[in-house]
């Protein structure tokens, strides 16, 4: 029984109570083989993965919205508090360290992370140059190369850990201890897709504020429903409609993505040539190799053919788009020297400038928003895509003032009658925007005073979550419902957050039901 875990007299005396019902059917308890909380974390690690990475046609699916998965964020939360119930770690009306800001990661492979680690650097940049102290712990989902701490998370006043331990329930229980010692005042978790561990690590009174910056990427989020945020970053106006469709009354402030431009503006259109010089970016290949009925390589090859002119790739390509882009090129009569691909820059503003680039088409049919706010942060005009799909377009993101397209006929009317004089135009423009919204001096305010942009109701494209339920995603019938039904009753039903009770009935039952598999 687990009512020492429990340490209000009113709670263990109901526990108490519940349990004697549920043991009160008799044989109904025998035989039953209880999951532990390592298990339960393996499985709902192995269900989010088959929901995001498994099937192709299933992911391509959830690409199309904003999807969560609320059985999971519950289940995680609730079982982060046993944990620290087990350890019986008291949180509430304890001192937290002030001005020391604690990173949640799931680990970094390479420097090359694109918009995430960008704007974790951002963030911890921000805090550092205003005196905080800045903590990053990993869970170690991703093992974090040790070229990459150096480079990145170290030096004065910033410190970085991994997780120890063999299993998930061993690396949430060193960082639950980490964190506990460490009493950060701000928490910001960033959570990818399968991160249980880094998900169950959102508890309330662990630090005195969880803020997580929500981040669209591949149609899920993990945690983003979990009770013990206090705050959501929200990126444009849109963004907020979206995370009040799952928080109606949370706190969510709109901070704009920023870019620290270090160059000035030194964009000049058709700079000693007289060809158009176009160039896109991706850090991940997925934004530009996404199935869509107008396919990068073919557009890329026919605005050379009309052009006649060059264009840079920057970032990765899957050896299938590199054949068929050199099939495309073939078919419009264009030589393959016409299209230079650039797998890694460190720097790619001055890149652009220094290869003397006229027009930056945005990755579609997904857009990246921190590729193009940095474009725009040297003058340089963009061609963007108005996707069918909000969330994989720049709107919100970037100047109206840049050029924009629907279909492929629209895209090359522009690419026909563009001038030195429209490009130049459009630069002022989408440099003094850039200005007024995503220079920095603007946004680090607003991130360290927990500020707010203001909501912009007329740029809002409606668009709200959507919750998944896990079950959806088992393969194996609904077998082990009642073993999990009464584990989880014993353990589940007593974990109050100032209190309330995490999970109901009703979705105990659903939870079993989506694990058993």
């Amino acid at each position: 029984k687990r009512s020492e875990q429990i340490f209000s007299g009113i709670e263990k005396r109901a526990l108490i109570e519940k349990i004697k019902r549920l043991e009160a059917g008799g044989n109904a308890t025998k035989n039953i083989r209880y999951l532990g909380l390592n298990e339960c974390l393996d499985r709902i690690s192995k269900l989010l993965s088959r929901a995001t990475y498994t099937d192709p046609l299933r992911r391509q699916e959830l690409f199309q919205n904003c999807n969560y998965f609320s059985h999971a964020d519950e289940l995680l939360e609730t079982i982060g508090r046993i944990c620290l119930l087990r350890k019986r770690l008291l949180l509430c009306d304890r001192l937290h360290e002030r001005d020391c800001y604690l990173f949640t990661v799931s680990g970094f492979k390479t420097g090359q992370g694109g918009g995430i680690i960008r704007e974790l650097l951002e963030f911890i940049g921000t805090f550092l140059k205003a005196g905080k102290r800045v903590v990053v712990c990993s869970t170690e989902l991703v093992p974090t190369d040790r070229k990459i701490i150096d480079s990145h998370f170290s030096g004065e006043n910033l410190e970085f850990f991994r997780a120890e331990g063999g299993t998930r329930l061993e690396k949430l229980e060193f960082l639950i201890d980490k964190i506990h010692g460490i009493r950060p005042e701000r928490m910001y978790p960033f959570v990818s897709h399968t991160d249980v561990v880094g998900a169950a690590l959102i508890q309330k009174h662990l630090a005195s504020e969880i803020i997580m910056s929500w981040v669209y990427d591949h149609g899920t989020s993990l945690a983003v429903s979990n009770s013990s945020i206090s705050r959501h970053i929200a990126k444009t106006s849109s963004y907020y409609y979206t995370l009040k469709s799952v928080w109606k009354h949370n706190r969510i402030n709109i901070i704009p993505v920023s870019f620290e431009q270090k160059h000035g503006r030194l964009y000049v259109p058709f700079n000693g040539h007289s060809r158009l010089v176009t160039a896109t970016a991706s850090a991940r290949s997925y934004k530009v190799e996404t199935a869509y009925k107008y396919p990068y390589v073919d557009i890329i090859a026919e605005i050379l053919g009309r052009s006649g002119g060059k264009h840079y790739h920057y970032g990765p390509l899957s050896e299938t788009a590199k054949r068929l882009l050199k099939e495309a090129l073939a078919r419009h009569k264009v030589s393959e020297e016409a299209f230079i691909h650039i797998e890694w820059v460190d720097d790619l503003s001055l890149s652009l400038i220094s290869n003397e680039v006229d027009l930056f088409v945005s990755s579609f049919p997904v857009g990246s928003a921190r590729i193009a706010v940095e474009v725009n942060s040297i003058g340089i005009p963009i061609l963007a895509h108005r996707s069918i799909n909000r969330l994989f377009s720049l709107e919100g993101f970037i100047a109206h003032e840049n050029f924009w397209w629907e279909d492929s006929d629209e895209l090359f009317e522009w690419i026909g009658r563009l001038t030195a004089e429209d490009l130049a135009e459009c630069s002022l423009k989408v440099r003094k925007y850039y200005e007024s919204n995503n220079d920095p001096a603007l946004t680090r305010p607003l991130l360290l005073n927990n500020g707010s942009a203001p909501y912009n109701t007329s740029e809002v494209i409606p668009k709200s979550f959507i919750d998944i339920s896990i079950m959806e995603f088992r393969d194996g019938g609904l077998r082990g419902v009642k073993r999990l039904r009464y584990r989880f009753c014993k353990r589940l039903h007593a974990v109050p957050v100032l209190g309330r009770m995490l999970v109901s009935d009703e979705r105990f039952k659903k939870i079993g039901r989506a694990l058993a598999f």
